[in-house]
């Protein structure tokens, strides 16, 4: 049995671990759990949820770390709006290939932390992205016919390529499907498309996420 607690950026990816990746992941005796980025607390309380500077994701997985050693620890976070304190940030500005960004990222992450349970994964280039794998998805789960127009249109402009659409304010995945279908949620549209598109899908046209999808299925037992 291997156990992964991932340390993801909000609400919908936390959905999507529990709901998605979890169950078939847990059906090969990988164990996933997620929670959410802690940004402040209080006696009484912590808040999570948002990634807007690297101590906060700094302050948790250490924390979780050193709390189980025979368990992994990873993280789900965005390219887009990455903050420019991360790790590795600044060498990436002048990298035109998103493939080659995230990997340096993840690369000098893993050297920042400087542990082998430490399972780094930054999604190109938002959770969005998985949901541009099969747009008829969006139809079923919205009741919006003329979203997978909208989608299929994103993805000729990028190659057909869901991890290409880019991090722009006005072109990444979340606010194309905002612009096409105002009423868009991400939990629960979002969870609900991932659930109707499947892993299999997904991992097929996403090369990068599927990438880290093949390492979380062979890390070994702690």
């Amino acid at each position: 049995m291997t156990r992964v607690l991932l340390v993801v950026e909000g609400q919908s990816e936390e959905a999507f671990v529990n709901q998605v990746l979890a169950p078939t992941l847990g059906e090969q005796q990988v164990f996933l759990t997620a929670t959410r980025i802690t940004t402040s607390r209080t006696a009484h309380r912590s808040f999570k949820g948002g990634f807007v500077n690297f101590t906060h994701l700094e302050r948790d997985v250490s924390r979780l770390l050193a709390a189980d050693t025979r368990r992994y620890v990873g993280c789900m976070v965005d390219l887009y709006r990455l903050p420019n304190t991360v790790p590795g940030y600044q060498q990436t500005t002048g990298m035109t290939d998103p493939y080659q960004k995230v990997g340096h990222l993840q690369q000098a992450w893993s050297q920042h932390f400087a542990s082998a349970r430490f399972i780094p994964h930054v999604q190109l280039h938002e959770f969005e992205t998985l949901l541009f794998a099969d747009p008829s998805a969006a139809a079923e789960v919205t009741g919006k016919n003329g979203l997978p127009a909208a989608m299929l249109k994103a993805l000729d402009q990028f190659q057909n390529n869901p991890e290409l659409i880019n991090e722009t304010p006005e072109g990444a995945p979340s606010k194309r499907l905002l612009s096409a279908y105002g009423g868009y949620e991400k939990v629960i549209h979002g969870v609900q498309m991932a659930q109707r598109i499947g892993l299999s899908t997904m991992k097929s046209k996403c090369a990068h996420f599927n990438s880290w999808y093949a390492r979380l299925l062979a890390l070994p037992p702690l």
